[in-house]
């Protein structure tokens, strides 16, 4: 092989080995962190909300209301409406 040859093998292998170390880690403890840090999504650590926002990222139902992720990773709640009306027997 020739000598420049073998240099960019070096050069790839090195690099190679670089990208595995300078990883984020495991997802599992990211995400772990971010629901210490924000609550978990029935907790409604960003508040109440009277309306479904526009610029939501996902959303979560929970027990009478649905949480909904911000942009700024907080947990914001809006009540369910209860059903009220009477049951119908077939």
């Amino acid at each position: 092989m020739k000598p420049n040859m073998k240099f960019l093998w070096r050069i790839i292998a090195l690099y190679n080995i670089v990208t595995v170390y300078a990883g984020f880690g495991d997802p599992r403890k990211a995400k772990e962190l971010l629901r210490k840090q924000y609550g978990q999504p029935c907790d409604c650590r960003g508040g109440q909300i009277s309306e479904p926002p526009s610029d939501r990222i996902t959303q979560v139902t929970c027990t009478g209301k649905t949480a909904y992720l911000m942009p700024n990773q907080l947990w914001k709640c809006k009540s369910t409406p209860r059903d009220t009306s009477p049951s119908r027997a077939s």
